[in-house]
């Protein structure tokens, strides 16, 4: 497996309201795929509830089981954001199926 990461960070004293701290992954194998973004902003760019997080990964096999599986999400804990869409397919000589979750929610507790 592969993996490649690249973190970018600027937090200026005189505007603590702007700053950023970002990473992207990158992971990949013989069958996988992966990015990976992720986001902080705000005056407390290092806690997690304001992470943006966007991920898109693809996993594939061929042969006798043939298998393509894609997934795309985003979460922003502190904007109660948590979307996925995952779609998929599986396939062997005497089974087929197929995938589709789509996620949405609010986060939000009464």
């Amino acid at each position: 497996m592969r993996q490649f990461d690249v973190h970018f960070g600027v937090q200026p004293t005189a505007f603590p309201n702007r700053n950023f701290v970002g990473t992207w992954r990158l992971q990949q194998r013989s069958s996988h795929l992966e990015n990976q973004w992720t986001f902080n902003t705000g005056l407390a760019p290092r806690d997690s509830r304001n992470t943006l997080t966007i991920t898109q990964s693809l996993n594939y096999l061929t042969g006798s089981l043939q298998r393509l599986r894609s997934r795309f999400e985003v979460t922003l804990p502190v904007k109660n954001i948590d979307l996925a869409v995952i779609l998929g397919h599986e396939q062997t000589d005497y089974k087929s199926d197929s995938l589709f979750v789509g996620r949405y929610a609010t986060g939000i507790a009464k």
